[in-house]
């Protein structure tokens, strides 16, 4: 079994390992402190996407681009749980990592919320702004998971007012 890519960044902390397949963070207090070094596992930031017409013919037009990235310049030094608070207020899905977090209330600002999926009435709704399509996987109803995964346009779904 291959090994996982890590990064190396110095520190004066205990050594923590991230496994790949398990992503637990585990502590390896056995070395000397001159060697204590925590490893990272790198990550690409998400990149977006928008189309050059003045009309969404998919993902953000260029003026929407550009309102989405300073939304996001300014929320950027809010908390994961002041973010997190928003999305709930939002009735948004609130896991992820910051960067996502930031991304979605980004959106959601700019956009508005993105409603429960139509066909299912249960499942989130994953917006790609790179297409503008929403995509429905599914949800857990009573004890499974219910598979939807119907696809919708920007103008099928329209979203609702985004609460600060």
């Amino acid at each position: 079994m291959a090994k996982p890519k890590t990064k190396k960044v110095s520190e004066d902390e205990d050594v923590m390992k991230v496994s790949k397949q398990t992503k637990k963070i585990k502590k390896d207090k056995s070395e000397s402190p001159e060697r204590m070094q925590r490893y990272v596992k790198p990550h690409k930031p998400a990149i977006v996407k928008y189309v050059t017409e003045e009309t969404p013919v998919g993902g953000y037009t260029k003026e929407q681009f550009e309102e989405f990235n300073r939304i996001k310049e300014d929320i950027i030094t809010l908390t994961a749980k002041d973010l997190k608070n928003e999305l709930a207020r939002n009735h948004q899905p609130i896991t992820g990592r910051k960067d996502e977090l930031v991304d979605r209330v980004a959106d959601g600002r700019l956009l508005g919320a993105i409603p429960k999926c139509p066909s299912c009435l249960y499942g989130y709704l994953h917006f790609d702004k790179d297409t503008g399509i929403y995509h429905c996987p599914g949800s857990y109803q009573e004890d499974h998971f219910a598979r939807c995964g119907k696809n919708y346009n920007m103008d099928q779904i329209k979203r609702e007012p985004w609460n600060l």
